[in-house]
């Protein structure tokens, strides 16, 4: 505790016109810092807000505030019931609940990242509105990623949301989307669970789009997961459509 005291005077004191911020900035400030500066490194768990605001000598809601700020800006993200963490460049596998492919089951998790393609807003396509229960023409939103795994590219996700449940995901910062699994985001930002996933498993070949996209030659076998979420109250929430490369390694499930 000491050390990080220590810490966040030597940060306040390095802000320049620092008289002239307000104090949950100034909190921001410095735990941006510790996180580029490797105090806390990708995964870890921040102190509780009030362990940090006795550190800092703040109120609690100033601390709330300044990490609410951060986890906007995808540096951290909470999970209910357990505190705030450090994001980073890849998902553990503790926090992926689609997408890790292994060799066998003791093979360790590689190396892995998500590049976001675009977040749309569509208005409606015919399988996904009628998967989420949605009129026809209901406006959607179309969030488009690409897994890799030690640089390969591995997975093409589309994923498609109701506009009218969660309004504003558009607006979401890039970074978080791409260093925050999109489950947690829902969680922490619209209050949305999975407590139940459908899927639908299909083989095709890969058309000249979904090709160049994953960079394989054209016609190569692709594993299709059509996937349907549930909240509590068994309300679909999000259909995802995944074009999944496999063959050496497989894709792996916990149930």
């Amino acid at each position: 505790m000491e050390n990080l005291t220590r810490f966040f005077q030597e940060q306040s004191a390095a802000i320049s016109n620092a008289e002239y911020l307000p104090s949950y900035k100034k909190v921001q400030m410095a735990i941006l810092a510790g996180v580029q500066q490797g105090i806390w490194k990708e995964g870890s768990l921040l102190p509780p807000e009030r362990k940090l605001a006795e550190i800092c000598g703040m109120s609690v809601g100033t601390i709330k505030r300044a990490m609410l700020e951060l986890v906007h800006q995808g540096w951290l993200y909470r999970r209910q019931g357990s505190g705030t963490y450090v994001s980073g460049a890849s998902f553990t596998r503790q926090h992926r609940r689609y997408y890790l492919l292994l060799k066998d089951f003791h093979e360790k998790e590689s190396p892995n990242a998500v590049k976001l393609l675009r977040v749309n807003r569509i208005k409606g396509m015919p399988a996904a509105n009628k998967a989420l229960g949605l009129e026809a023409e209901e406006e959607l939103f179309e969030i488009v990623r690409v897994f890799h795994e030690e640089e390969r590219k591995c997975v093409l996700s589309y994923s498609y949301l109701p506009v009218s449940r969660f309004a504003g995901l558009d607006m979401i910062c890039r970074k978080r989307l791409e260093n925050v699994p999109l489950y947690i985001v829902l969680e922490e930002d619209y209050k949305t669970q999975i407590v139940k996933i459908e899927e639908l498993f299909s083989s095709i070949l890969a058309d000249s789009n979904k090709a160049n996209i994953l960079d394989i030659n054209e016609n190569t076998p692709l594993l299709k997961i059509e996937a349907l979420s549930y909240t509590m109250n068994e309300i679909q929430f999000e259909y995802r459509i995944s074009y999944c490369i496999t063959g050496e390694k497989k894709i792996y499930r916990i149930i």
